[in-house]
């Protein structure tokens, strides 16, 4: 019997592409910082959804481990700009190691292009070091006080494929977010 396919969703927020992972069938882990654990049980139990589980967790911190050891699938909604690039570059070198060959990542990111760049101290700066508070104006807009690491559709691209994924496809929202679907080789 084949094993039964694990979708993993980072940064996951309040979970509705976890949930969604998992009423389709795949064993859903969902990751974030942030305590939703009861609004995720309340969910489970209420659809009687047997294969979803949630795990808080800073993932600047974490292991190999904290991944289940085969991974088909990896979402990642606008997360991963909250990682200095260093940050980011670990974890992608984490997950390469749990997604079995042929997995697809979905990754988003903030965009450098997008009004979030507007006023941004770090336009200019090299992605590698680019980790900065938004413009005051950008950060009373969006509620995004903390330092973020804000990409073009390039950096992301290069990101990922150094951990062993091919780009499937990548490309630049109509607001500027940077989104990509990669696939591991």
């Amino acid at each position: 019997m084949p094993k039964k396919r694990v979708a993993i969703d980072l940064g996951c927020g309040l979970g509705a592409q976890g949930i969604r992972f998992s009423m389709l069938g795949c064993k859903a882990v969902l990751y974030d910082l942030v305590d939703v654990g009861e609004r995720i049980e309340r969910i489970r139990q209420s659809l009687a959804i047997q294969n979803l589980e949630f795990r808080q967790i800073d993932l600047r911190l974490a292991t190999q481990e904290d991944f289940p050891a085969v991974v088909g699938v990896a979402y990642s909604q606008r997360f991963i700009h909250h990682l200095r690039f260093d940050e980011a570059s670990r974890l992608l070198a984490m997950l390469a190691l749990r997604l079995c060959t042929g997995a697809r990542l979905f990754i988003s990111a903030s965009g450098l292009g997008s009004e979030l760049g507007a006023g941004y101290a770090h336009f200019s700066t090299p992605v590698e070091q680019r980790f900065a508070p938004l413009a005051i104006a950008m950060q009373e807009k969006h509620s995004m006080r903390e330092a973020v690491c804000l990409y073009t559709v390039a950096e992301l691209e290069q990101l990922v494929v150094a951990h062993g994924f091919t780009a499937i496809r990548t490309w630049a929202s109509p607001f500027g977010n940077i989104k990509g679907v990669f696939e591991r080789v």
